[in-house]
């Protein structure tokens, strides 16, 4: 199973779904059988893409898979804050603090944490980072990108 970012959601949709219908069906797919989840934050990031229509109608037609925090990964979050000495509140940039704006990346760490999920993030790995994957490193949470993701699925076309 596996919970995309908004990062990998962006660069999907740039596969239109009239120009590649069979990528688009094998991806529903796995909605449908509820192998694709992400989180609320996710969404929220996505709906503020105002230049793809696309990507808002999307996420508007499947708001079922962006899920709310659960308790136990709201504790997992606060905990993730306190570990190496704060290190990892670094995920949220100055910017996004001063000005309330959104970050999913705890939340969809948190998710995948708890309930054993593969991250799809299509950020690159940079050691002692507080990107997605360098987290995930550290909290043995499987982590890979779009292509990866789309290789271990088998898909061709």
């Amino acid at each position: 199973m596996y919970i995309f970012d908004t990062s990998s959601f962006s660069l999907l949709f740039k596969y239109y779904p009239s120009t590649f219908p069979s990528l688009w069906n094998k991806f529903n797919e796995l909605i449908k059988s509820q192998t694709v989840s992400s989180v609320i934050e996710v969404f929220k990031e996505l709906q503020g893409m105002h230049k793809n229509e696309a990507a808002i109608a999307w996420t508007n037609n499947n708001k079922d898979i962006f899920h709310k925090p659960t308790g136990e990964e709201a504790n997992f979050i606060m905990q993730l804050f306190k570990e190496k000495n704060g290190h990892f509140q670094g995920m949220i940039e100055k910017t996004k603090q001063l000005k309330g704006g959104l970050c999913a990346d705890p939340f969809l760490i948190a998710k995948a944490k708890i309930n054993n999920l593969t991250v799809i993030t299509e950020e690159r790995n940079k050691p002692h980072s507080t990107k997605i994957p360098a987290i995930c490193e550290y909290y043995s949470i499987p982590c890979k990108n779009l292509e990866q993701f789309m290789i271990e699925e088998n898909w061709m076309f």
